[in-house]
């Protein structure tokens, strides 16, 4: 199993793992401001927008959820409420792990993010290996 630091926020999610052997970092992108655009939505009525916009998000949590499920343990930061609707996600997708941090953080860059999980598991450091 592995240990997974996440930093999101509604427009992507950075998601870091630590298994015995390596560090991974994957990223998912909501895709939201394209959307939008994409569909010239800004001359769709208000309701139409909101109801594309929950759409485009609600698949973007959902595919977020489906890289983390396996994880033993995470630790979820980022601004916003993206962070809490994705731990709703979670716990429809009846996640078994633990949420060992779930932390407000500004946008940081992906060395920081990755430091920051890294310093977080660091009781477990010994089984991780940085390939």
């Amino acid at each position: 199993m592995k240990n997974v630091g996440l930093w999101i926020d509604v427009q992507k999610a950075i998601i870091v793992s630590a298994t015995e052997q390596v560090f991974d970092i994957d990223f998912v992108n909501s895709d939201i401001d394209s959307c939008r655009w994409q569909m010239d939505v800004w001359e769709l009525p208000t309701a139409i927008r909101k109801r594309l916009s929950d759409d485009q998000l609600g698949f973007f949590y959902e595919t977020v959820s489906g890289r983390v499920l396996d994880a033993r343990s995470i630790l979820i930061f980022g601004p916003g409420d993206a962070k809490s609707h994705l731990r709703r996600r979670l716990s429809t997708d009846h996640f078994a792990g633990t949420i060992i941090g779930f932390e407000s953080s500004e946008t940081i860059s992906e060395s920081q993010i990755f430091t920051r999980v890294k310093t977080s598991f660091k009781h477990a450091q010994k089984e991780f290996k940085i390939a």
